[in-house]
């Protein structure tokens, strides 16, 4: 089956470098999802990260960078 892994992501909070250095550590799962930030009551700290989703733009930039450490690497909003 392989190891398919998920990681939340707001750009305030993972910087693209971040998230090229957590795919390096997982390299070899088969699917790798970045999960876009979503606000929620009591989720998160409103004036850290705001009630503003992850930029979509952001999150296809990173997939772009990290595809090569996973067989799929999937984008959820």
């Amino acid at each position: 089956m392989g190891i398919r892994v998920r990681t939340t992501v707001h750009e305030k909070i993972l910087s693209l470098e971040d998230i090229k250095a957590i795919a390096w550590w997982l390299s070899g799962a088969k699917r790798y999802t970045l999960q876009g930030y979503r606000y929620s009551e009591g989720v998160l700290d409103v004036d850290f990260c705001g009630k503003k989703p992850c930029d979509r733009a952001f999150l296809e930039k990173a997939m772009e960078e990290i595809s090569e450490h996973f067989a799929e690497v999937l984008v959820r909003n």
